[in-house]
């Protein structure tokens, strides 16, 4: 019965641990789900903020666009007021009376084909008032004809009407309101914003002479505003300074244009019409006058609103499902160990009723619990070097939410924070003799090793990463003290790791200073700087540590005017590996080290796309082939610039190998004979090569090899070096020019590789071979 009750007793304690431990872990589960939730909360409440940002953003460039075409016009219409033929034509009466009909044709020849310039205009006119004259550049119409023949507005149903309204657009200057045009020409309707500009009085007087009107299709006016589609609906407006509307676009039913008009006047950006609520957003140019309003339906908000709550709550139900069985396993697994010993103390006092040997076995339990805590150390501690690489790799690239989470990792780690002088330091293997770096790339890395075990004995405590490319990062950190006497100890901590290293190590060691800071969050800064001194100052040798001599901002790194030869002369080749490494070089060089701008970034982009719409019209590929690449580079535009970069290498490594492929379908058997010509008639110049004849021929280097070597059994140096020498034997054995002058007429920089190459292919030197000749 007792033995019953202490089972029970201990089955009781089981349970009871068991929900300690699971209500312990609930509750550590619980915090991080708190913080997810309120992240989500904050996520959601961005996602708005942004969308609403985003139309705001469409809003200002539609302005801004319509800003530049009112500046163009602006421009267009003080060019034609100021020409003097149409000065000259304003004061003319009855122009089609002989002799005076000629002057027209003169007005014509003098204006210019706007149209053809600023794809905004549909066609333009001049109104003279005095002569009721409509001329531009391709007709001459009277007043009562041009209404008649060629367009007016359908409001104006007689001529009378029409003629006051070009009076009143004579006196006016800037946008008119958008109005419907019977077209006589086109014999269709079209919708026209008109901007009119009155021509210049030379006597003053306030007389109205006339006027030149620039007519824009509304269509065009359209693909100007941001975007609104019919399903998702909305409305835009745009009126002048006295809020008259001189453009309205309606895509909801609901919404009529006198409650547009009301909305513009009201200060409340959330209106609701026909039971449908929107979002008024405004801004009003400074420059042509005009107000502009767009009205956004807010359902379109709560789409994406509404799609990141439904991820959310998932996410987080998913994690709490998963957090509770986790829980669950983790509270068995934790109270089974605790378990485990109070049941071999349970069966040491029922098997013993001395409490000496219970308390020694729970000693030997602890002991174990110890040796297992002692284990969990052990692995977190072979973990630190991997948590102190992805802390430096953060700091040098301002990877980083606050200040405050640079802290935690510090201390995790034992680094100190407080007061400190900071400063990278690049330690860069370079030079060594060609075998070392060329034949055993091992050489490199062997430093960097030797490096590392110096560094982990003299610095243990210090930050320090292998960066790749023979490269050791550095982050010397101090107690806070004058820059000069820093900078004095970081060389004197260098000079001291090169006497540790072998002295064929040490002499290829070249160490670059960036900034000294005072804060961990501005090590990026430093790292910019050591970058920096290292591209500017490689070839400096005689300092201990190189430092910046010119503290000035740095200036960003751009390629040089030669980047659209380079890349137009591998493409048209063919070469796809040469094209590879030079892309590869190129981003390496100038985005990935160099830290470019991101406006920089956009002129490369745009710089890559426009070489490469110059190389496609030259490659001979079908008009339906070319096509396709503008149309991926069109699709993509709207993209990331990564994306953008990405797909632009991909199309430049398409249109090569496209190049390499038309270039192996030629027969060699037509082009091989050619280049054999060519080497007979060339085979003097000394620069004569196999990249030489490859680029000649638009073939790349291992494909002219290939080929070459097929129809001609040789390969192209030894066929070369053959016809050299062949001509040489016919100059020694028929002329009397001396050896030098034989060498540098059959294509040989030097008369020592002349003498070497002749006594390899004949086996005797020139003079036996000329003293053979005479006898």
């Amino acid at each position: 019965m007792k033995r019953k009750m202490k089972n029970k007793k201990l089955r009781n304690s089981e349970r009871s641990l068991l929900r300690y431990y699971l209500i312990g872990y609930i509750v550590v589960l619980f915090i991080p789900l708190m913080i997810c939730s309120l992240f989500y909360r904050d996520m959601i409440k961005t996602i708005s903020e942004d969308e609403v940002q985003k139309k705001k953003n469409e809003l200002s460039h539609s302005v801004t666009m319509v800003d530049t075409m009112f500046n163009e016009l602006n421009y267009l219409g003080d060019s034609l007021a100021t020409n003097s033929a149409v000065n000259q034509f304003k004061r003319v009466e009855e122009p089609f009376v002989y002799p005076k009909a000629y002057q027209i044709n003169e007005l014509q020849m003098q204006l210019p084909e706007l149209y053809q310039i600023n794809s905004s205009i549909f066609d333009y006119f001049i109104f003279f008032n005095k002569s009721e004259m409509v001329i531009n550049k391709s007709i001459a119409y009277e007043y009562h004809d041009f209404y008649e023949l060629y367009m007016h507005p359908v409001d104006n149903k007689k001529y009378e009407e029409w003629l006051v309204f070009i009076q009143n657009m004579s006196s006016g200057y800037g946008f008119q309101p958008v109005h419907t045009y019977d077209y006589k020409k086109g014999d269709t309707k079209k919708d026209f914003l008109v901007y009119s500009r009155p021509l210049l009085l030379n006597g003053g007087g306030g007389e109205n002479i006339g006027s030149i009107c620039f007519y824009i299709e509304s269509s065009y006016i359209d693909a100007l505003m941001p975007s609104i589609t019919d399903e998702a609906g909305g409305a835009f407006l745009m009126t002048n300074s006295k809020q008259e509307p001189m453009y309205l676009k309606i895509f909801d039913e609901v919404v009529s244009k006198e409650q547009l008009l009301q909305a513009s006047s009201t200060e409340n950006p959330f209106l609701e019409f026909g039971g449908k609520k929107y979002l008024l957003m405004s801004q009003m140019s400074a420059e042509s006058g005009l107000n502009y309003y767009m009205l956004y339906p807010e359902k379109s908000i709560s789409v994406q609103k509404t799609s990141a709550m439904l991820a959310a709550v998932f996410s987080i139900a998913t994690a709490l499902f998963v957090g509770l069985m986790l829980s669950f396993y983790l509270s068995r697994r934790s109270a089974g160990s605790v378990n485990e010993i109070l049941k071999e103390i349970s069966k040491e006092t029922e098997y013993y009723d001395s409490h000496l040997t219970v308390f020694s076995h729970l000693k030997s339990a602890y002991s174990k619990l110890v040796r297992e805590k002692s284990v969990l150390s052990d692995a977190i501690e072979k973990q630190k070097p991997f948590i102190r690489s992805a802390l430096i790799n953060r700091l040098i690239y301002g990877d980083y939410s606050s200040p405050e989470e640079l802290k935690k990792w510090m201390v995790s780690l034992g680094v100190p924070w407080e007061n400190r002088e900071l400063c990278v330091l690049i330690l860069q293997f370079s030079g060594g003799s060609s075998e070392m770096i060329s034949q055993n790339t091992s050489w490199m890395d062997s430093c960097v090793i030797s490096l590392l075990e110096i560094l982990e004995q003299k610095m243990p405590d210090s930050l320090y990463i292998n960066s790749g490319e023979s490269q050791v990062i550095l982050i010397l950190n101090e107690d806070d003290m004058e820059e000069s006497a820093f900078k004095e100890k970081a060389e004197q901590y260098i000079g001291n790791i090169k006497e540790e290293l072998p002295a064929n190590i040490a002499e290829h060691m070249f160490v670059y200073g960036g900034a000294c800071v005072k804060h961990f969050s501005d090590i990026h800064k430093s790292y910019n700087q050591a970058i920096h001194t290292f591209r500017k100052e490689k070839e400096q040798f005689e300092n201990t540590i190189i430092w910046d001599s010119d503290n000035s901002d740095i200036m960003p790194l751009y390629p040089p005017a030669d980047m659209e030869m380079r890349l137009n002369h591998l493409v048209l080749l063919g070469d796809e590996k040469g094209l590879h490494d030079e892309l590869r070089e190129l981003l390496n060089t100038y985005i990935i080290q160099n830290t470019m701008p991101i406006y920089l970034q956009q002129l490369f982009l745009t710089e890559l796309q426009i070489i490469m719409f110059r190389i496609l019209p030259v490659v001979n590929m079908e008009k339906d082939e070319c096509m396709e690449y503008y149309q991926q580079l069109e699709k993509h535009h709207g993209s990331s610039l990564l994306e953008q970069i990405t797909k632009t290498i991909k199309i430049y490594e398409s249109v090569c190998s496209y190049v390499r492929k038309k270039k192996e379908g030629v027969d060699s058997s037509q082009i091989v004979p050619a280049i054999v010509a060519y080497i007979e008639r060339n085979y003097g110049d000394c620069n004569l090569s196999l990249s030489n004849v490859a680029a000649a021929f638009e073939l790349s280097e291992s494909h002219l090899s290939t080929i070459f070597k097929q129809e001609m059994g040789m390969k192209f140096s030894s066929y070369l070096e053959g016809i050299r020498i062949d001509k040489a034997k016919e100059l020694l054995g028929t002329t009397k020019m001396k050896v030098s002058e034989i060498s540098e007429q059959v294509g040989y920089f030097s008369v020592n590789s002349f003498c070497r190459a002749f006594k390899r292919v004949t086996g005797i030197n020139t003079s036996e071979y000329r003293n053979g000749a005479k006898k």
